[in-house]
């Protein structure tokens, strides 16, 4: 017979702070992501077996059903239990797991989400902001929509009411002026050739090569920045809000 031995609190802590809390078997069988009290099971069913693999968090009734010997029907599976928990923390590692929203907000958030795609659609100028080399020649029209989000879209009817996805969309906006700022401070438009076409200062490719190839790679660091940002509230939101 195993002797039970205390699980360290260092290991305890990864697992509380991995699940956040979270059943994985809620998760697993309903989707359920509200925070449970619980505890922490050894999934080889050896007390003495601390490793943070064999843990898992589960709800007080899961963990009850779990720990069972005399089930009337075919029990849950450390693989399968494993599997679960292994969803659920890659879920909680990216903030999906901050659902618990009542369905009017989901339906308003939803609608903000709408609003902000059909703006910024990924094939429209964010598809333009992911691929474009700022070394090169654009047109201001390129970058139109990310300045009419700037512009129109920072009110609080625009704010997402669910906590996670408003810092999601607070940390684009914020990636996303940055990049414009950078393009207004540090490309021209050339009135004798067009009037709608703009980029780095042309003369700094012969007569500062490195401050030309600076600026460059700037602009391209934030366009790649705010793209990332622009990723991650999208796919956030698909999680959260489906």
């Amino acid at each position: 017979m195993s002797v039970r031995k205390s699980t360290p609190k260092s290991i305890e802590t990864a697992v509380l702070a991995n699940s956040a809390r979270r059943c994985a078997l809620c998760f697993h069988l309903t989707g359920d992501l509200s925070e449970k009290h619980g505890q922490i099971a050894h999934l080889d069913k050896d007390p003495s077996n601390s490793e943070e693999d064999n843990l898992a968090f589960l709800c007080l009734s899961h963990h009850s059903v779990f720990d069972s010997k005399t089930s009337q029907h075919k029990n849950y599976t450390k693989e399968e239990v494993k599997s679960a928990r292994s969803r659920l923390y890659s879920l909680v590692e990216n903030g999906g797991y901050l659902t618990s929203v009542q369905p009017s907000s989901a339906d308003t958030d939803r609608k903000i989400l709408a609003d902000l795609l059909d703006l910024l659609p990924s094939n429209g100028t964010m598809e333009f902001i992911r691929t474009f080399d700022f070394g090169g020649s654009f047109r201001k029209a390129d970058l139109e929509e990310a300045r009419i989000f700037i512009e129109s879209r920072g009110g609080p009817e625009h704010e997402f009411i669910n906590p996670s996805l408003e810092a999601a969309q607070q940390n684009f906006r914020k990636k996303l002026h940055a990049l414009l700022h950078s393009v207004a401070m540090n490309t021209y438009v050339d009135y004798k050739a067009d009037r709608d076409i703009q980029s780095v200062q042309k003369d700094l490719r012969e007569s500062n090569r490195e401050k030309y190839r600076n600026i460059v790679d700037k602009l391209n660091n934030e366009a790649t920045e705010a793209y990332t940002a622009y990723e991650q509230l999208v796919r956030l939101a698909r999680r959260v809000l489906t």
